[in-house]
């Protein structure tokens, strides 16, 4: 027969040994074969000794070359690997030896053997052996050798004899929910909530899951701890034989795994979770083409500590330091490199290619087709129940994640560098992220198909932040719901998007922002808006809709309706409070305050300083609109340039308006003037709410008696600069007089000139001056069209139809 070319597990079984049956052996270098016949004791061609027997012949450089050795009393003599709670390793009740296999070997020198032996219980088995190592690594027990390499006849492979050693397991837990609120718990194992439901959430005996990506726990980032008491919503008490301090922090329920898988004893000290079952590395006969590589590099103890307990593991490759892991189902096709350790995986976890140090993962999901980098560890990738977690490719240092999700969750990620130290519920789906998208909590559903540059960092999000492109930083916001198809740009940082206490109606979509957009608090309604460079430092509430915004739109507070807005560079340190809608506002407008109702409106350049006190709508400003200060009402009108320096009223509406109207002064109700020509520095109420009639209360008696002039007093309108000559007699106010008409008064306002103006020491001695009476309006003020023009020489005039149709031209105060 011809052997070349073929492994031992092409070749058929032998159903039994016979004296013709042939058995290969190497020497120097050549492959020979010997008949069965000429091993047995008759032919006198193998000497049967003791491993004690050998290994004097082989240290006394007695043996025979050419000559077989049959080794009648070998075991696999080990110390088996063992593991407390927090990961450090058990040295004590360790060493371990196997069944009694004779070995033959075949001396190539008076000093040496070949390093290929053969079993007679296996004698299709491949099997590398070392006569040297007489002690045991740990508790220095006594061995007869050690098997460093054994391949079976379905070309399972380990650098160890794995028919023989078996490896302890402890009961485990892993997660699949994360559940509200966080805690805190402390040694004494007092743990306290923060809006947490631990009534509903738990019954007492239940399995408490506490996340810590610290490593205080050896798998998984999850401890896991038994309930005792449950006292509130907010506070129970749990044991465990280790219970650290670990503050605000996130948890979960723990579900035992499905049998003993955990590498380490468990932490729940109820007698139902303390007990353990020890497996070989291959437990079904289901094992083919299975290889875990030759690395000894195993800290404490000598062996790997790799169990696979059921499915089909096919084609695998697990380079060199593969250790600790607990195999579960299909598991087809993967190659894995060094340092994949501690991980238990439950079901297929398919056609996987993964970079160095995988390590510390509990894997209970599909994981179908994925690249890893390396240093994907310390993670817990639940499936709630479902699948998924497919044909992602996964660059460096994706470390820390406690991921969980049902059907259709992180699937077909393209994946940087540093995604580091997150916790991902569910959803997160098709999404190419590259840099270092760093310490994100995104328990989240549909977070699905972003493309995120570099530095999107330390964020959390709460679902529905859907498809969108984000360039670099971006990072330190708080991102809660309905934040979707948004490119944003450069540096937008420290922003929290959406509202906590509204999670599912916030949107803030489809935007596109450009650089340096950073720490604005924004929740609700912000989409479809095109933002260009620098706008920083907003608050905006709800409902800031398509607008286009250019550079330098900065420190503004905006709460709602501040919609369909077309906005270029410098518009800054303005507050607008509801209703600034459909507006085309020009470079550098800046400084104003907009309090309701500003709409539809195109604005000029140089629009600064001026203070909106509502409905200012459907107006066309030009530029240089500033430092005014304008009532409510001001609106669709129609206003050149220079439009600064103006006091006005009420009700200033449906005027056009020319350039150079400045520095003028404007009552209540202003409207319906078109005017052409340069008005400045006019005041326009010298004849305007002038008081033509008042009454007056004052019951002191303690004032000092004199005439008093010209005295002015605070009053509850918008009047200003009437006076009054006040007459007291015997302690009493006896005559008040009108001094100065004023302005810009109305019927019914007061006027209150205080008892110490006139002497008096007690409150009665207030003056209350009633205004019963007030001018005729100016005609400009008329709800009947007016005009203001310039005639010949420069004097602004005022034209109007009376009621009989006579025209009538007078000063613009008449």
């Amino acid at each position: 027969m011809i052997l070349s070319g073929k492994t031992i597990g092409e070749l058929a079984l032998s159903t039994g040994i016979t004296s013709n049956s042939l058995f290969p052996i190497e020497q120097s270098g050549f492959t020979f074969h010997i008949p069965y016949s000429g091993l047995s004791t008759g032919g006198g061609t193998y000497e049967e000794v003791t491993y004690d027997e050998l290994y004097s012949l082989y240290t006394g450089g007695t043996l025979t070359p050419g000559g077989y050795y049959l080794m009648t009393d070998f075991q696999t003599c080990y110390d088996q690997p063992n593991f407390n709670n927090v990961g450090d390793p058990i040295v004590t009740g360790n060493y371990k030896t196997g069944n009694t296999e004779p070995l033959l070997l075949l001396a190539t020198s008076t000093t040496g053997f070949s390093p290929t032996v053969y079993s007679t219980l296996y004698p299709q088995d491949k099997i590398t052996y070392d006569i040297n190592w007489n002690t045991t690594e740990v508790t220095s027990s006594p061995a007869k050798g050690r098997i460093t390499e054994r391949i079976d006849e379905k070309n399972n492979r380990a650098d160890y004899d794995f028919r023989a050693v078996q490896f302890i397991r402890y009961e485990g837990f892993f997660s699949e929910q994360l559940l509200d609120g966080s805690i805190t718990i402390d040694p004494t194992g007092l743990v306290t909530g923060f809006t947490t439901f631990f009534n509903s959430d738990f019954v007492v005996g239940d399995i408490l899951g506490v996340y810590n990506n610290f490593g205080q726990f050896p798998i998984g980032s999850f401890g896991y701890f038994e309930i005792t008491s449950i006292t509130s919503d907010t506070e129970m008490y749990v044991t465990g034989t280790t219970i650290p301090t670990i503050s605000d922090t996130y948890y979960s329920r723990g579900i035992s795994l499905p049998q003993h898988m955990s590498p380490f004893q468990c932490n729940v000290i109820s007698s139902g979770y303390t007990g353990f079952s020890e497996y070989y590395t291959f437990n079904n006969n289901l094992n083919l083409n299975t290889y875990l590589g030759n690395f000894n590099n195993y800290n404490t103890f000598l062996l790997s500590n790799n169990v696979f307990l059921s499915g089909t593991y096919r084609n695998n490759y697990f380079g060199g330091g593969v250790e600790g892991n607990t195999f579960n189902e299909d598991m087809d096709s993967n190659i894995c490199g060094s340092n994949f350790k501690y991980n238990i995986i439950t079901n297929d976890f398919d056609d996987n290619t993964v970079g160095t140090d995988f390590q510390r993962n509990i894997i209970d999901c599909d994981m179908d087709g994925n690249l890893i980098g390396e240093r994907f560890q310390d993670n817990m990738i639940g499936d709630d129940d479902g699948f998924d977690f497919d044909n992602n490719r996964i660059g460096v240092n994706f470390s820390s994640n406690f991921i969980t999700m049902s059907q259709d969750g992180f699937i077909n990620n393209n994946i940087g560098s540093d995604f580091y130290n997150n916790i991902i519920d569910s959803g997160f789906e098709n999404n190419q992220i590259v840099g270092s998208f760093y310490e994100n909590l995104l328990d989240t559903n549909n977070f699905t198909n972003n493309i995120i540059g570099e530095s999107f960092f330390i964020n959390k999000v709460y679902s529905d932040f859907i498809v969108n492109i984000i360039g670099p930083s971006f990072f330190s916001n708080n991102i809660y719901s309905s934040f979707e198809s948004n490119t944003v740009g450069d540096n937008f940082n420290n922003n929290t998007l959406g509202d906590i206490n509204n999670i599912g109606i916030s949107a803030f979509n489809e935007n596109k922002i450009g650089t340096n957009f950073n720490n604005n608090i924004i929740t609700q309604d912000f989409y479809k808006n095109n933002v260009g460079v620098s706008f920083f430092n907003n608050d905006i509430s709800g409902q800031t809709t398509n607008n286009v915004i250019g550079n330098t739109f900065e420190n503004n507070t905006i709460y709602d309706n501040f919609n369909h807005n077309k906005i270029s560079n410098e518009f800054k340190g303005n507050m607008m409070l509801l209703s600034f809608e459909e507006n085309n506002v020009d470079s550098f407008v800046g400084g104003n305050q907009f309090s309701g109702g500003t709409y539809g409106n195109n604005i000029g350049s140089y629009t600064f300083n001026n203070d909106f006190l509502g409905y200012v709508s459907n107006n066309i400003w030009g530029s240089a609109f500033n430092t005014n200060t304008i009532g409510p009402d001001f609106s669709r009108n129609t206003i050149g340039n220079e439009f600064a320096g103006n006091t006005i009223g009420e009700n200033f509406n449906e005027n056009t308006i020319g350039n150079d109207f400045n520095e003028n002064t404007i009552g209540n109700n202003f409207q319906w003037n078109i005017i052409d020509t340069f008005i400045t520095t006019v005041d326009f109420t010298t004849n305007y709410g002038n008081i033509t009639g008042f009454s007056f209360t004052a019951t002191g008696t303690t004032a000092i008696n004199s005439t008093y002039t010209s005295l002015t007093g605070v009053t509850n309108g918008i009047g200003v600069n009437a006076s009054f000559d006040i007459e007291v007699s015997g302690g009493s106010v006896v005559g008040v007089s009108g001094n100065t008409q004023g302005k810009l008064y109305q019927t019914g306002d007061t006027i209150t000139i205080l008892g110490t103006q006139i002497g008096g020491t007690d409150v009665d001695d207030d003056v209350v001056i009633t205004v019963t009476g007030v001018s005729s309006n100016p005609s400009v003020y008329e709800s009947y069209t007016c005009q203001i023009f310039e005639r010949q020489g420069g004097s602004k005039r005022l034209s109007y139809y009376d009621s009989s149709d006579t025209i009538n031209i007078t000063d613009i105060n008449v």
